[in-house]
């Protein structure tokens, strides 16, 4: 099995865990989330290629009375906090939005 696969699995697995604590379905966390049934079946199961998109991290990790950062690093995402200084100025965001493919 790939690392890809492991990791799936394991935040499949995750969630569910998250989902049955709460003793809800599919069909109930589904909507709240964003996405139909199924699909949330198929992240539950690892059958989904990398991580949902971040928005649906977050509304699981709100459905679920987990920490957003929790759910993210989970599901393999790292999130490093930036800090107020370290943001571009106006014009630097304009540039890197210039050269950005």
């Amino acid at each position: 099995m790939t690392e890809k696969r492991q990791r799936a699995t394991a935040f499949g697995d995750y969630l569910k865990e998250l989902r049955e604590a709460t003793g809800r379905s599919l069909r109930a966390v589904a909507p709240e989330v964003g996405v139909s049934f199924p699909h949330l079946g198929r992240i539950e199961r690892g059958e989904v290629r990398g991580p949902p998109p971040m928005t649906v991290l977050s509304r699981l990790a709100a459905v679920y009375g987990r920490p957003v950062e929790e759910v993210f690093e989970r599901a393999g995402i790292q999130i490093q906090p930036v800090a107020p200084d370290e943001f571009p100025t106006g014009e630097e965001q304009f540039r890197r939005l210039m050269i950005s493919p």
